[in-house]
């Protein structure tokens, strides 16, 4: 069960349907993104993905309460005929991705009611600021209760683990499913000529070899993109290098306001790039910062190793203990600190030797960080839960 069709899923649910011995269904809430333009608050613009998203698996659109339209947040659809579909279609187990939204409470209620096991696959990790004590604790309450009704939990990285782990969920309901992207995909894309990446530069502004320093997604303010400009103003000062903001959002009128004021060169936004577009800033790019506050995964880093980037992240961006090695790939810096990271960006940028190095363990990390070693996980948990209930009638 998922909320609406999702760029980043649609790749996996292909290899699923393919996989021996598993049949797939898949739930849709809601439409947008393809029936219907998405329209994303983080990106301010509706918008339909370029890549298909439809093809390779059996899906169904399921009836909601409200008419879809961008208007209507999918995550905040009501489908009360999954209930039917639950209670009426011999499922084996059934997938949703989290707890909050109101479709896969009704989803789990029903499987719960008919025995059915369930897998949750969330993103969520415990490096945030703290909820107040009275909130933390009912939040604890509530969420122990919860999990101890679900059969499995499909963990993303380390982090994600860890939040499962805190809320009581024993180690043989844990299965790692690792967050990854459509590698071949952006691996086709990675291997352009170099002449082609001078051209790509050139779409931005950038006509010469610098190293381009690359952040991507929505310009908001978790993710801290004027803590980054912050931080390369002070760098630009004593090295030649270029900004690449590839996104768009709320915070991009301050943005452009803090490069006016203090006339700080060589930045450039490319506004919002889709799905077929986002491998053209990763290509012209030499160094990848993702420096958010809160961030539960960050698939625009798996995107970015695959084009032999070296990886700064904060220590709130959940990818960063599976996919960014001190030292070897790149560096995780203090989220609260522009200094941290003005002295990370300032000594790579000043190590261009050091920046292929660490561009080059980038790629071989991702290489084992697929979509093919997901599908392996969620094949094993589903075997799993569903072994264990048969062994349970049988006793």
């Amino acid at each position: 069960m998922v909320t609406h069709p999702i760029q980043y899923f649609a790749p996996l649910f292909r290899i699923l349907a393919a996989e021996p011995g598993l049949e797939l269904m898949v739930y849709y809430g809601s439409g947008q993104g393809t029936t219907t333009p998405v329209v994303d608050p983080g990106f301010e613009e509706a918008f339909t993905w370029d890549v298909p998203l439809l093809e390779g698996y059996r899906y169904r659109f399921l009836p909601a309460l409200r008419r879809d339209s961008p208007s209507v947040s999918p995550t905040r659809q009501v489908n009360p005929s999954i209930v039917k579909e639950i209670s009426r279609t011999r499922h084996d187990a059934v997938v949703v991705h989290g707890y909050t939204e109101n479709t896969y409470l009704l989803a789990m209620l029903t499987a719960f009611v008919k025995r059915v096991p369930i897998l949750m696959r969330g993103e969520s990790h415990l490096r945030r600021e703290p909820l107040p004590t009275a909130k933390r604790l009912a939040k604890s309450a509530a969420l122990r209760a919860l999990f101890s009704q679900v059969a499995g939990f499909l963990c993303i990285g380390t982090l994600n683990k860890e939040y499962y782990r805190y809320f009581g969920v024993p180690e043989t309901r844990l299965f790692h499913c690792p967050y990854s992207v459509d590698n071949e995909f952006f691996r086709r894309h990675a291997e352009a000529p170099e002449s082609r990446r001078l051209e790509i530069r050139a779409r931005w502004g950038i006509h010469d070899d610098t190293p381009v320093i690359l952040f991507a997604g929505k310009l908001l303010p978790r993710k801290q993109p004027l803590l980054l400009l912050e931080a390369y103003r002070r760098v630009r000062q004593g090295h030649r290098c270029a900004l690449l903001l590839a996104g768009d959002g709320p915070l991009r009128g301050e943005i452009e306001s803090e490069i006016e004021k203090d006339a700080i060169p060589d930045v450039h936004i490319t506004g919002f790039l889709n799905q077929t577009e986002m491998p053209l800033a990763y290509a012209a790019a030499d160094l990848f910062v993702l420096p958010s506050r809160h961030e539960t995964w960050g698939l625009v880093v798996n995107e970015a190793m695959n084009f032999s980037l070296p990886i700064i992240v904060s220590d709130r961006v959940g990818c960063g203990p599976d996919l960014v090695r001190q030292g070897v790939n790149g560096e995780v810096f203090d989220h609260r600190s522009v200094n941290a990271l003005e002295s990370v960006l300032g000594r790579l940028i000043g190590e261009p030797a050091c920046l292929s190095v660490l561009g080059h363990a980038s790629l071989q990390i991702i290489q084992g960080w697929g979509l093919r070693e997901t599908a392996k996980g969620i094949a094993a948990a589903v075997e799993a839960v569903t072994r264990n209930l048969v062994g349970s009638a049988a006793a």
